[in-house]
C-alpha cells in the first residue's frame, strides 16, 4: 500500500499582507477616476445590496 504524506497547501487567494488600515489608507490616496452612468448604478446597487437587513426564519433568508 502506498503512503501518502499529509499536503497543506496556501489558502486560494493567499495570505493576507496588508492590515485593513493599510488598504483603507492606499485606497484614501489613489486619486479619483470618471466611472459612467452604468457603472455608477452598479456600485450603488452593490452597496444598497450589503447594508440591507438580513433575517433568519424557518431555514429561508429574507431580505427587507
Amino acid at each position: 500500500m502506498l503512503k501518502r504524506a499529509a499536503t497543506f497547501v496556501e489558502p486560494r487567494l493567499g495570505r493576507r499582507k496588508k492590515t485593513m488600515e493599510a488598504r483603507i489608507e492606499e485606497l484614501r490616496s489613489r486619486a479619483p477616476t470618471d466611472i459612467n452612468h452604468g457603472q455608477a448604478l452598479m456600485l450603488q446597487g452593490m452597496a444598497n445590496a450589503s447594508l440591507r437587513a438580513q433575517t433568519l426564519s424557518s431555514n429561508k433568508i429574507q431580505l427587507d
